[in-house]
């Protein structure tokens, strides 16, 4: 139950886009009328995005402008491909910000993904340094294990 408490913003976004699929699908309610669909989406993100920074609280201005944009593309980008009736004039007014997301949401996983290789295969890899990083126990200790599986993979490769 403590997980719920401390977690609700999953269960409020698979609830409201559940309620939104529903709703633009005619299962629930009256569908609303075509140009009406793009409004609803968009007050439904801007509502997603305040979810978010309510049960979260980021500390710093940065996180919270980075998260809020990759969050916000990501349901946008969830939107047009899932719910009927919202991508037919969408895309060709919001390409540019999608490029834009992509190209930064993929520098920020690179720099993650770097940073997190170069901690758990260097040679004093510990599950206590990732954890310091907010990395969950359980994960950490899977992730030194893969790293000491494929350092021992190199080595034996190596030796022949």
């Amino acid at each position: 139950m403590k997980v719920f408490c401390s977690n609700w913003f999953y269960i409020y976004g698979i609830l409201s886009y559940l309620f939104l699929l529903c709703w633009f699908s005619g299962l629930a309610l009256n569908p609303p009328a075509q140009p009406e669909r793009l409004w609803y989406v968009c007050l439904w993100i801007g509502t997603f995005l305040v979810a978010f920074l309510t049960c979260y609280r980021p500390c710093s201005p940065k996180r919270t402008f980075l998260r809020c944009l990759t969050l916000g593309g990501s349901a946008l980008w969830l939107a047009q491909a899932t719910l009927p009736g919202v991508s037919s004039g969408l895309p060709a007014h919001t390409r540019w910000l999608r490029t834009a997301e992509v190209c930064l949401v993929l520098i920020c996983e690179g720099t993650i993904l770097v940073a997190i290789l170069r901690v758990s295969f260097g040679r004093d890899c510990d599950p206590r340094s990732l954890e310091a990083h907010g990395i969950p126990s359980v994960l950490a200790r899977l992730m030194i294990a893969e790293a000491r599986f494929w350092r021992h993979v190199l080595r034996r490769l190596n030796r022949k």
